[in-house]
């Protein structure tokens, strides 16, 4: 399988799972995904501990029923983040920090 159907179908897969769980993605670097569950994405009433953790789950499970399943990788980290824009047009994303 070459690396652009690697990531095809990893792509498809796991981001609308971290979407429909209530996540938002804060950065992609080639296969690692960067997402939140808290503050200011989470919706009134959710407990963000069970929806990271389902969605988590459900990834695995989605990408070891692929053709060619695909090793996966989660960590979890809880805490304070702060976002950070360098205060200039020429990088227009925001850093995550914490």
């Amino acid at each position: 399988q070459n690396l652009i159907g690697y990531l095809n179908g990893y792509y498809q897969t796991v981001i609308p799972t971290i979407y429909s769980n209530g996540g938002e993605i804060e950065n992609i670097i080639g296969d690692g995904i960067v997402c939140v569950f808290g503050t200011p994405f989470a919706k009134p009433g959710t407990n963000i501990y069970i929806d990271a953790d389902k969605c988590a789950k459900e990834i695995i499970i989605q990408l070891e029923q692929l053709n060619n399943p695909i090793d996966v990788k989660i960590a979890y980290h809880e805490g304070n983040i702060l976002y950070y824009k360098y205060p200039s047009n020429l990088y227009q994303q925001y850093t995550t920090i914490g």
